[in-house]
């Protein structure tokens, strides 16, 4: 299913020590050990016992793709050179020998059925090897797989732990130690071994001796009595200069030989494994199983190492040794070294993000920048990458680089802060903060930051701190512009692999001081500048940087004006053109007979310009209203003209008076002389006015 069990500790009631202490016509297959394996013996037992990691005696049982694996791989520290190393360490078994002992990896001792011609233990492999400490003399039968084999069958088996003997003891010729790679001891004319390999060695201390040892690269010793066919032992392969078997078994046979090293090159090699029966079935148990330890592995680097072309080589380190080479073949659990060099234009811009290994993202246990390797002014330069070769780091490697992103924390002074001296801000951003952080790439190694003054306080000095211990800020004395506006580049500078804290100091030695002539308070209600009324405050002082116009209010008591015109021509022509201007009319209040007199102050460079001692003068000057005297002759005026339009104005009467005659007063005309009457209307003339 997937799982491991790990870490055995055995203690037995019985002869018999294992996963499973005794079995009889069973099958165990698909099963993994690993770690750290302990047997506790009865010191005082006299008796022989069985002893296997999974089977401490099977009869006629069946082990199948079954692996006992004890590698692992730990990082070390060179004291001297503070290099990380990867060491590779094998958990060996120690065994305590106080009787006669019957060990394997696998099984204690297997009996299996000789009319039975399927293999007992077949696609299996064992790395654990065993340390055997003689306490009393014994006869010793230990095998990497099996102790004690009689009459069964194993087939493509693997077994790489090395067996150690060691005795303080006097020699005893009548005991006998029976020490081999695959079995310790074989008896049965039906027994077979097939297509095996040894990757181990077999070796005693040097204290013991005297010993009767009899020891094999595949069989420590066969039986005189029912010895199994020269022809059963066969196809087998071993890496040390050891015989095929120690004792009682000799053969010419080619197929059993020493070799260099058992990799899968060799395995999958038809010819040298018996043709009659399965070969190694890479394709589904052995690609389960960890076929590493006896393997050399092919790493290569991808012609395009980096597709953004940052880096300018890649080289393996072997054994020390600096190759070229664009591919290496080496051995299982060797640790070498990838070494690769960034172009100098780079430095300090780019890091290794990831390595990739036939295209994927590799596993990768170690900090890539403890494996850095950088120059006398602490840029990156490039990486020595230890890799520990398994079947997990073989294949094709190229990388992955990436930009690095510097950070500066610009801030302004705590007394800024406090009393609100001013902010800082982005070069042409709108708006001021107390605090902001600034990165830089490679494709932006440069930033341009603003410190802005609030009110009266201008920009004094830039600082720049780093972080000490205890992140402490530590002043770093490096030249900074004394301008407000600072270009920062990150890049290539000093301080290129640290963070920063850029910090702003502001002053209001620099703010605009006014200064009035006398104010006559019988003429002039109040002044008011910015806000502050002249006379109340002690001191009005403007702020040099506004941005926006300060608005100066003058207001006159009854009968009085102000000679604004005049005002604003010598204001100008002390500052400068447009640097004042009337909002609007004055405001006459009729009612308390006051007069308002807006104004806007722009706090150009032209008006700092002129500026004298940082004071601004205002000569503000008011005399009578003059127009309520003119006001009075109006009235006086407008009543002569009244009188005297009256009188031109006097009613005309017209009087109209007929003169005598007609219908009138006249004398009546009694003469007839015409023979008709005459009319007798009245013409104009006879009307006076």
């Amino acid at each position: 299913g997937g799982y491991t069990i790990s870490n055995l500790s055995f203690i037995s009631g019985t002869n018999n020590y294992g996963l499973i202490p005794h079995a009889k016509g069973a099958t165990i297959k698909n099963l993994r050990v690993t770690g750290d394996i302990a047997f506790q013996f009865d010191q005082e037992n006299t008796n022989d016992i069985y002893v296997g990691i999974l089977v401490g005696y099977g009869e006629n049982i069946k082990i199948e793709n079954c692996e006992l694996y004890n590698i692992t791989v730990e990082s070390v520290q060179d004291a001297e050179t503070g290099e990380t190393t990867q060491v590779e360490n094998k958990k060996n078994v120690a065994i305590d020998v106080y009787s006669d002992l019957y060990f394997g990896g696998l099984v204690g001792k297997l009996k299996g059925n000789p009319n039975i011609y399927e293999a007992n233990i077949k696609d299996t492999v064992s790395f654990y090897g065993v340390d055997v400490d003689m306490k009393k003399y014994s006869n010793l039968y230990i095998g990497g797989l099996i102790g004690y084999f009689e009459q069964g069958y194993v087939l493509n088996c693997l077994s790489f732990g090395d067996i150690t003997l060691n005795n303080t003891l006097d020699a005893s010729a009548s005991k006998k130690q029976h020490l081999g790679g695959i079995a310790g001891y074989v008896i049965g004319t039906n027994s077979k071994i097939f297509n095996a390999c040894y990757g181990g060695t077999i070796k005693q201390t040097s204290l013991s001796t005297g010993l009767n040892i009899q020891k094999g690269a595949v069989v420590g010793s066969v039986s005189e009595v029912g010895a199994p066919s020269v022809y059963n032992i066969n196809y087998a392969y071993w890496t040390k200069d050891l015989n095929a078997v120690g004792e009682g078994f000799l053969s010419a046979s080619t197929y059993l030989a020493k070799v260099d090293v058992i990799d899968k090159t060799l395995l999958a090699d038809t010819t040298k494994f018996d043709p009659s029966n399965e070969q190694w079935n890479f394709d589904t148990v052995w690609k389960n199983l960890r076929l590493q330890i006896f393997q050399n592995y092919d790493l290569t680097f991808n012609p395009t190492l980096d597709i953004t072309q940052i880096l300018k080589t890649a080289t393996f380190t072997v054994d020390g040794v600096e190759t070229q080479a664009n591919s290496i073949n080496v051995k299982y659990g060797k640790t070498i070294f990838i070494n690769l060099s960034l172009k100098q234009d780079y430095y300090g811009y780019y890091s290794l993000s990831s390595i990739l290994l036939n295209g994927s993202t590799m596993s990768y246990s170690q900090k890539f920048t403890d494996c850095a390797i950088t120059n006398s002014g602490g840029f990156v330069t490039g990486y020595r990458l230890p890799i520990v070769v398994t079947d997990m780091s073989d294949g094709t490697y190229s990388f992955t680089l990436i930009a690095n992103t510097f950070h500066c924390v610009v801030k302004i002074s705590d007394d800024a802060k406090t009393l609100g001296q001013g902010g800082v801000k982005r070069d042409k951003a709108s708006a001021t903060t107390q605090e902001m952080t600034l990165s830089f790439t490679y494709s932006m190694p440069t930033n341009r930051v603003v410190a802005v003054g609030s009110g009266i306080y201008t920009f004094d000095y830039w600082e720049l701190y780093q972080y000490g211990e205890g992140d402490q800020l530590v002043r770093v004395d490096f030249p900074l512009s004394s301008q407000s506006t600072l270009s920062i580049n990150f890049g290539k500078e000093e301080y290129i692999k640290k963070e920063f804290v850029l910090i702003a100091y502001f002053t209001d030695e620099n703010a605009v001081k006014v200064a009035f002539n006398t104010i006559d308070t019988t003429k002039i209600k109040s002044v008011v500048l910015n806000g502050s009324i002249y006379g109340e405050d002690e001191e009005i002082v403007l702020p040099p940087k506004s941005t926006t116009p300060i608005p100066l209010e003058v207001i006159t008591n009854d009968k009085y004006v102000m000679n604004y015109e005049r005002f604003l021509s010598e204001f100008q022509t002390l500052y400068g053109e447009g640097v004042i201007t009337l909002t609007n009319d004055p405001i006459k209040n009729d009612e308390k007979g006051e007069t308002t007199y807006k104004f806007n102050i722009t706090m150009n460079q032209k008006l700092l310009d002129n500026v004298e001692n940082n004071t601004i003068q205002f000569n503000i000057t008011v005399s009578e209203d003059e127009s309520g005297k003119g006001i009075d002759m109006i009235w006086i005026y407008l009543g002569g003209g009244v009188v005297g339009l009256a009188i031109i104005a006097t009613v005309v009467v017209v009087i109209i008076k007929k003169r005598g005659g007609g219908n009138g007063k006249g004398k009546k005309n009694t003469k007839a002389t015409n023979t008709t009457s005459s009319n007798n209307s009245s013409s104009y003339s006879d009307y006076y006015v």
